[in-house]
Order: C-alpha cells, then sequence, then structure tokens
C-alpha cells in the first residue's frame, strides 16, 4: 500500500473535475460553520545535487545521492466557524495535515523518501470586536490564541513556523505553516494597522519561543512602510543558535511612482543582535527591488531586478554575524526562496549576496509563465566549513508554467539549472550543472 499511495494521490488529483469553494455546513443567524479540504501532490527529478557533490542530510551533514527523484503529497482538511454577537464576533478554525514523502528526499536534506506523518496544523480561538467600540472602525481589534499562522510584510523574517522535514515529510509542498503556539493581539485602524504577539515555533525550529511587535502604515494604490521587533528569548539551540536573538526589521513598498507609470520599488533591512546564550549577534539582511509593470502583444507582463545581501559569519570575531532568515515563508516566485536549487541548499537567506532578474507574463487570466535568473556570491568566502578564495558562488535559471484551475486551485511545473562559480568547485571540489525537473499540483475544495 504504501509504494502506490503517491500515484493514487496524483491520479485523483488529476481525475477530479468537481472543484468548488469550501462546503458551508450552517448559516444561521448570525453563525456559519464550513469546512474544506486542501490537497497537494509534488513530483521531481533532479541530477548532479550540489553540482555533483551529492544531498547533505539537514540534521546529520551526511552526503547522500547526487542523483534523486522525489515524490511528496498531502492532504490538508479544515474546519472554520464563527458567530456574530452584541459583544463581538468569536471565531475559530481546526486543520489537520496527513503528508508522504518517497524516492530519495527533497534536495535540501530535510527528508529521506520513507517518511509518513499525520498531525493537528490549527487548533485556535479568537475574537473581533466588531461594532463593539462605537464611533470606531469595525473590527478594530482581533484577539487569538492557539496553533495558528502568522505573518509579517510577505513573509522575509516571518511567515512559517512549522518547518516540513525531518519526518513530518513534504518538504518542498510545505503545507504546515501554523505556529504550534500563539496569542497575537491585531489592531486595524486603517491606513495604520499592527500586532502584538507571541510565538513559539516547532522543534525543528528548536522551539525558539519570542514575543514582538508589528506596525504598518499603507496608503492603497500608493505606498506602505512597516516596523517590526523581534525577540528570540528561549531556544533550544541544537540545529541553530537562536537564544537571545532580537532582530529589527524596516520596510517600505512604493506602488506608484510620480511620472513613471508601471514602476513600483520595494525593499526592507533586518538587524540583527543581542547578547545570546552562548555568543553575541550581530547580523543584517536587506534587500532592494524594482519592478516594471507593462503590456507585451496585450497580456499583463512585468520584468523586476532584486540586489540582496545577507551577512555571513567570520570565524575570526567572537561575534556571529551570520543572517539568521528565521521563520522565512514562501510568498511569490523567487520570494523568499531564492533561487529553485540555491534555496534548497545552506546557502539560503545567508551568507550571500545575490543579482535577481525576473520576467513574467500572464498569457490569459489562468496561464502564467516566468523565467528567473540569479547570479549567487558568497558574502563572506567561506561556505561548508571550507574557505574560498573567490566569491562567486553559482548561477541559476528557473522557467516555471502554472495553470489556475480555480481560485486556490493550480498545477504546472519547474525546470531549473545552475552552474558552479569558482567558490563552489573550491568548498563542494565538484564542477557539474546542477538541474531539476519538477511537477506540482495544488486543489483546493
Amino acid at each position: 500500500m504504501r509504494s502506490v499511495a503517491p500515484a493514487l494521490l496524483i491520479a485523483a488529483l488529476t481525475a477530479h473535475s468537481d472543484l468548488r469553494a469550501e462546503a458551508i455546513l450552517y448559516d444561521r443567524d448570525g453563525a456559519k460553520v464550513s469546512t474544506g479540504l486542501e490537497i497537494g501532490a509534488f513530483y521531481g527529478k533532479a541530477g548532479n545535487v550540489n553540482f555533483g557533490f551529492g544531498i547533505v542530510d539537514a540534521r546529520t551533514r551526511e552526503v547522500r545521492t547526487p542523483r534523486a527523484t522525489t515524490i511528496e503529497g498531502y492532504l490538508k482538511p479544515h474546519l472554520s466557524g464563527e458567530a456574530a454577537t452584541p459583544a463581538g464576533t468569536y471565531y475559530g478554525k481546526l486543520s489537520a495535515v496527513a503528508t508522504l514523502s518517497r524516492g530519495d528526499g527533497d534536495l535540501g536534506g530535510g527528508t529521506v523518501g520513507n517518511e509518513e506523518d499525520l498531525d493537528a496544523e490549527e487548533i485556535m480561538a479568537g475574537w473581533r470586536s466588531g461594532d463593539l467600540l462605537p464611533g470606531l472602525r469595525k473590527d478594530l481589534l482581533d484577539l487569538s490564541v492557539g496553533a495558528q499562522d502568522f505573518k509579517i510584510g510577505d513573509g522575509f523574517l516571518v511567515a512559517d513556523g512549522n518547518t516540513d522535514g525531518f519526518g513530518d515529510a513534504a518538504a518542498w509542498l510545505l503545507p504546515r505553516n501554523a505556529f504550534p503556539k500563539t496569542a497575537i493581539a491585531r489592531l486595524d485602524a486603517a491606513p495604520l494597522r499592527g500586532d502584538l504577539f507571541y510565538l513559539k515555533a516547532d522543534k525543528e525550529h528548536d522551539s525558539a519561543t519570542l514575543w514582538g511587535a508589528n506596525l504598518e502604515y499603507r496608503e492603497k494604490g500608493k505606498f506602505e512602510i512597516g516596523a517590526a521587533y523581534l525577540d528570540i528569548f528561549n531556544a533550544i539551540d541544537d540545529l541553530q543558535v537562536r537564544d537571545g536573538l532580537r532582530t529589527a526589521d524596516f520596510r517600505f513598498a512604493i506602488d506608484a511612482i510620480p511620472h513613471l507609470d508601471g514602476v513600483s520599488l520595494n525593499g526592507e533591512f533586518a538587524k540583527q543582535f543581542g547578547p545570546g546564550r552562548s555568543v553575541d549577534f550581530d547580523a543584517e539582511g536587506w534587500h532592494l527591488t524594482g519592478r516594471y509593470d507593462f503590456k507585451l502583444a496585450g497580456w499583463p507582463a512585468f520584468f523586476r531586478y532584486r540586489y540582496a545581501r545577507f551577512s555571513g559569519d567570520n570565524p575570526r570575531t567572537a561575534e556571529r554575524e551570520v543572517f539568521d532568515p528565521l521563520f522565512v515563508g514562501f510568498h511569490d516566485y523567487g520570494d523568499w526562496y531564492q533561487g529553485e536549487l540555491m534555496s534548497q541548499q545552506a546557502l539560503v537567506n545567508a551568507n550571500q549576496r545575490n543579482h535577481m532578474v525576473h520576467f513574467g507574463i500572464w498569457p490569459s487570466e489562468w496561464w502564467r509563465l516566468d523565467l528567473m535568473y540569479w547570479q549567487f556570491d558568497l558574502d563572506r568566502k567561506r561556505f561548508l566549513g571550507v574557505d574560498t578564495a573567490e566569491r562567486n558562488f553559482a548561477d541559476e535559471v528557473n522557467l516555471s508554467t502554472e495553470f489556475f484551475l480555480a481560485e486556490d486551485t493550480s498545477f504546472g511545473g519547474l525546470a531549473s539549472v545552475a552552474f558552479p562559480g569558482d567558490a563552489a568547485r573550491q568548498s563542494l571540489g565538484n564542477n557539474k550543472p546542477f538541474w531539476a525537473l519538477e511537477f506540482f499540483a495544488i486543489i483546493t475544495f
């Protein structure tokens, strides 16, 4: 049964033709209960992983096969409800995730290809103020607790509190995102909004526990600015040194620039500091991105360029200077899993400087094409404990296509290739092009 489970899941995805929104179980007198199901499947083949060095196990650092076949799937049912009362709106959500991985595991070494798992995902309850506060905005205040999703901005630092690996399975599909323990207060006084939060991540994030605040101001269609502060006051520090790490984050987005139609600009800067249990922190990460939206043969298209830098560690100092990507999550192609291949390696949003050029086009409202190029350099001339004479690590090209059957329902594929630079050749000792061909489907009922 185990060997045919992935094939059965993929067959169910491709055969099902009745795509519909979540089912309403009850809707009466201000009370509503609904249910839904998300299904995901993934198949990929890769060669010359890490330029021929092989997959590096993310936990044991064991080196495995340089050729890989990866199969993943998941089922994610949920039940949600809310009840509007004169004292505000009470709401809650329950969800679970069943996952499997087969083959050789994911390219980042988080799975080995024989995992299956069934876990609760979201178990949360909340309250929104509704019209309880006269003269103020409806739902000005939102309080919630439990296991739930939480995201700041576009997920540059905070988006995914549950790592899909180390026995959880489905490391590429990433069906789990909820922080296992949270207490969140949201204030929405548009155009100003903010969050106060307590979060505890899963054990693969070393059970990192933090509190923080986020503040945003947005003029719709014009600009947005934001700032956040995070303080990790407890962590196990088995996989990543984080106990005592503090992060100050500043971001902006300019949606409309006078006299430059279609041009937008955004950026983010994060400074990490603080006294840790065993080391002091002194790191930074930032990006600056420009985008131009236009029409090509009548089709919506865009071109964007981004420069990003994430500091690396200097082993000759007492401080820890390598940037910690924290709880980074998926936002769009290239954000913030930079490069389909390089984002699955130890280089992910740490010790790197990169240039990205991204062209995207919508030949129809249900079909998207993206072509992306990255040049990756090391920030510090050191990778996997090996000093390198050069910075240039890799050049990567991704071509992706995605077809949208309905809202939150799509399937597509990616073709990727990366060529090693001098730093990769010196640290890994290999000089072969790293390639992957991948297919996925996500269906929401």
